[in-house]
């Protein structure tokens, strides 16, 4: 079954440039009130909340240093972060995570020829298989799919939640994407950084499979 092109980038310059198109998704989402929402509100603080919620990103599995840690927490206070924005707050917090994603061995996409439904599903599965391999080589592997994502909503006509110069920065980015994974007028539905790292300091709770899935005999 065709799941869509593998594209693995391994040239030290060509990393760089995707570390930086995978930062735009930091650049755009903390300065831009209702991702800046949407991303906080997803955020767990301590283990017990993880627990109750399963579900959104555990502040311990973001893998931050303590004092980063401490300003995550004020950088949830959008009054805050929409001044810090106005600085270039955002940007040098992009800067330092592209730097974070080009100390990978590599950065890989997944690209399809079509943006339907059933190409997602597809892509899903592929997703699946891959990162599964990867932890079974001993390999971390982690989503840069922020920008994809935001192009994807702007070709879908949905552009009032962007500003004309963050609408730019997308299209930018993703069009740095493309022209390195030689995408030629497809689209790109997946992209990662993968190498050797640490093992991981907390794991964020997840639904039983028995809550998740109903299976019939």
């Amino acid at each position: 079954e065709e799941y869509g092109t593998f594209v693995l980038v391994e040239t030290p310059e060509e990393i760089d440039r995707l570390g930086r198109v995978g930062s735009t998704n930091e650049e755009v989402m903390l300065a831009n009130r209702s991702l800046h929402q949407f991303f906080f509100s997803h955020v767990s603080w301590t283990k017990e909340e993880d627990d109750e919620k399963k579900a959104g990103f555990y502040i311990k599995t973001l893998e931050l240093p303590p004092p980063a840690e401490k300003m995550f927490k004020l950088f949830s206070n959008w009054s805050i972060m929409r001044i810090l924005a106005r600085l270039g707050f955002n940007r040098l917090i992009a800067k330092q995570n592209a730097t974070t994603n080009a100390s990978a061995s590599a950065i890989g996409a997944l690209v399809i020829n079509r943006t339907e439904p059933l190409d997602f599903v597809k892509i899903g599965r592929a997703v699946e298989r891959l990162w599964l391999t990867a932890t079974s080589l001993g390999l971390s592997l982690q989503p840069l799919t922020g920008v994809l994502f935001f192009k994807l909503k702007l070709d879908g006509g949905e552009r009032e939640g962007f500003s004309p110069h963050e609408q730019k920065l997308i299209a930018d980015a993703y069009q740095e994407a493309s022209k390195i994974c030689k995408a030629d007028g497809k689209y790109i539905a997946f992209m990662f950084r993968i190498g050797r790292g640490d093992a991981p300091s907390a794991h964020a709770i997840r639904f039983p499979l028995a809550e998740a899935v109903t299976v019939r005999s």
